[in-house]
């Protein structure tokens, strides 16, 4: 992930820092944009996430990088996680949305 480098002022060290995108990612052969929905392609434990899960865009970082958010079916942010476009996929026409609980 190409990167631009931030100063922080009174700080003696350098961070990179993703540079944000207009909106798209290209990644095997697949463009995402912010707000597209997206599954989560394996198993995120440490979020309480699993292969399967849906999530939404809501960052785009050149050239492979994507901040989703997934959320509760009541709406709570559940995770926001940056992810690489290999984590995810386009969701299908043959997907089946199922509930379960992350208590």
């Amino acid at each position: 992930m190409r990167s631009k480098l931030r100063v922080r002022p009174g700080k003696a060290n350098v961070e990179k820092v993703p540079k944000p995108l207009e909106g798209v990612s290209e990644g095997n052969d697949m463009r995402y944009k912010v707000l597209d929905t997206v599954v989560l392609d394996r198993d995120l434990p440490q979020l309480g996430l699993r292969s399967g899960d849906l999530g939404a865009v809501v960052q785009v970082y050149e050239p492979d990088g994507l901040e989703v958010e997934f959320v509760t079916a009541s709406g709570k942010t559940q995770a926001l996680a940056t992810l690489n476009v290999r984590d995810v996929r386009p969701v299908q026409h043959t997907d089946l949305i199922a509930v379960r609980s992350v208590a």
